[in-house]
């Protein structure tokens, strides 16, 4: 699969001339490279657990769900994850009855957590509509949600031994340099003739599952984005950007697949609060807590393809024994239906203070929502302390977060804020600050002073123990 994909060569599009020639390929031709490729993936295969047909009671939906992981990411990362969820629900059925939650728990931390929705809607379809079997046919899968050309190609040709192909990252970088394919490799024309190449091969073979596993193999292991092992190679023989660089060692094979710059990250900036209490309190007060050490954070992986970086900061109220204030994202959008800690919008130039004032608003809104009694106007920005800054860089989009902190002694609950809100969501609002740029919605048809922009409050929330936290890494 193309979850061992990284950057290929970046060139200017305006340098580029699109050239799908290498597309059309005689039928021995084929023959020849699909053979020679297949006897190596004999040899030469990984043992990977969602390769093994006699492990698994329902191997196409073992290879469904290993597809689905392997996505924009990497097949080390992948193991443990594919082995736990299969141990848990082993079969579609299985995995058709847990709830969303359940789903969402075990994927933490794998990243892209649209797939994992989908994945799980997927199984629902396939128990009411299919009668728990996968279609064996490429345009059968292709009615369940969440499977496309890749998934339908991969789990009919590998499940099922149906001569349909595929195309991924991996499959993209042998196709482009094997045949020289240039021009943008995401233009349509480029696309197409990556497509046609890869019927043409897989037709010509009995074994298109292996073929294809051969294809996303050696893109994974050999034929890799800026350090290609071509004397190693099964396909250096048929292989046109190699015959290139023999000729010209200035046309590097690595020159393929050419691919255009990618545009700059959207900057945003949010100011997050960590909410505690302590759960052994019964009295309404808030406070701040000692300060406890956090330690320092190396650069990683985390959600949504984010790299996240942390510096060392002193985090109040985080002794043991106390609980963490969590609300549920909207249901649609950016890591939706995911919990996290309070976080609202703010400009980027907001002081702290203002982002203290913007928080202190958004819970006790959120606290007036579910208890009419909360004072609303209760000054809680005082309370609320600065701890740190850190930053998420998403595939599309820079976030720079300002952390903050607030203890808060409950009776019976923080802030009225309970476990549990039957209130639907508001609508969003976004409230200007002063210095906010022209064109930013508000509710108050004016700048609201010093108030950053403001989310609705959440209609979902959850105290949780340290226990109960999951932090994707």
């Amino acid at each position: 699969t193309g979850g061992e994909e990284a950057e290929d060569s970046v060139v200017d599009i305006e340098d580029q001339v699109l050239d799908v020639s290498g597309a059309k390929i005689e039928a021995e031709d084929a023959k020849r490279i699909t053979h020679s490729l297949v006897a190596w993936y004999d040899e030469n295969k990984r043992d990977l657990p969602w390769r093994d047909k006699e492990r698994w009671s329902q191997h196409a939906y073992a290879v469904w769900v290993s597809e689905i992981m392997l996505q924009q990411t990497r097949v080390a990362t992948v193991i443990d994850y594919f082995t736990r969820w299969m141990a848990r629900w082993p079969t579609v059925e299985s995995l058709a009855a847990a709830s969303e939650e359940e789903v969402n728990e075990m994927w933490a931390g794998l990243g892209y957590y649209r797939r994992a929705r989908m994945l799980h809607a997927g199984a629902k379809t396939v128990v009411e509509q299919f009668g728990g079997k996968l279609p064996d046919t490429p345009e059968g899968l292709k009615a369940i949600p969440g499977i496309g050309d890749y998934t339908a190609g991969a789990v009919s040709s590998i499940a099922f031994n149906r001569q349909a192909p595929l195309v991924d990252g991996n499959v993209v970088r042998v196709l482009s340099r094997l045949r020289a394919l240039s021009g943008d490799s995401k233009a349509s024309e480029s696309v197409k003739a990556q497509w046609a190449l890869a019927g043409s091969l897989v037709a010509t073979h009995p074994r298109p599952g292996d073929l294809n596993q051969g294809l996303m193999e050696l893109g994974a292991t050999v034929c890799s984005p800026t350090s290609p092992s071509c004397g190693t190679c099964p396909l250096a023989a048929e292989c046109r950007a190699l015959e290139a660089q023999t000729a010209d060692p200035a046309l590097l094979v690595t020159r393929f697949p050419f691919k255009t710059k990618k545009a700059a990250a959207r900057e945003e900036s949010i100011a997050v609060c960590v909410l505690t209490r302590s759960d052994a309190s019964s009295t309404l007060k808030l406070e701040t807590a000692s300060p406890a050490k956090a330690p320092r954070a190396k650069r990683v992986k985390g959600e949504e393809g984010v790299k996240v970086e942390e510096s060392e900061v002193d985090v109040p109220g985080v002794a043991g024994g106390r609980s963490y204030l969590l609300v549920q994202r909207p249901s649609e959008g950016l890591l939706a239906n995911l919990w996290e800690f309070p976080s609202v919008p703010v400009e980027g130039d907001a002081s702290n203070g203002d982002c203290a004032k913007t928080l202190g608003a958004y819970l006790a809104r959120a606290a007036t929502l579910q208890n009419p009694d909360f004072p609303e106007d209760l000054d809680l920005h005082e309370r609320i302390e600065y701890v740190g800054e850190t930053e998420f860089l998403f595939s599309h989009i820079r976030q720079s977060m300002k952390v903050f902190t607030l203890a808060a002694e409950h009776a019976p609950s923080p802030l009225g804020i309970s476990d549990a809100s039957n209130a639907p969501p508001p609508a969003p609002e976004l409230v200007k600050t002063k210095g906010s740029k022209a064109g930013a919605k508000s509710s108050k048809g004016g700048a609201g002073k010093g108030s950053g922009l403001v989310a609705s409050p959440p209609h979902n929330v959850r105290w949780v123990t340290e226990e109960g936290l999951v932090i994707a890494a």
